[in-house]
């Protein structure tokens, strides 16, 4: 759970896991290829159809989450076309890269509000150019 986001970040109920994550695997498993992706807004509107009432798009990431750090379904990617699966090494390694400038972008992000903080707490400092 992120502190401030604890509303869409808690964890997945005994319902998510037993019922919907063995759904979404079995789903995603048929996705081979990137001729195969699937949008989080397509998700979200087949999983409305088919009765949830609650999926939100931020339900679906926290599933795929749980799919992706528990190797559920191994090779399960992301682009801009949607989620699929691929057993390619160099579209692994493209994904690779994706997160590490993702984790890049949020360290710098990170250590900025870091700097700021600490001019928050010596306020001389807060004006000075």
């Amino acid at each position: 759970m992120l502190p401030g986001f604890e509303d869409i970040t808690n964890s997945l109920t005994e319902y998510e896991l037993t019922e919907l994550v063995p759904d979404f695997v079995s789903s995603f498993k048929k996705r081979q290829g990137k001729e195969m992706a699937i949008t989080n807004k397509e998700i979200v509107s087949k999983m409305k159809i088919a009765g949830e009432k609650y999926m939100s798009d931020v339900k679906v990431r926290k599933i795929i989450n749980h799919i992706r750090t528990h190797a559920l379904v191994p090779g399960l990617v992301a682009s801009s076309s949607g989620y699929y699966v691929t057993n390619d090494p160099q579209e692994v390694q493209r994904y690779i890269n994706s997160l590490d400038g993702r984790e890049a972008e949020i360290r710098r992000v990170k250590q900025t509000f870091k700097q700021y903080l600490n001019q928050l707490h010596n306020p001389q400092t807060l004006f000075q150019c």
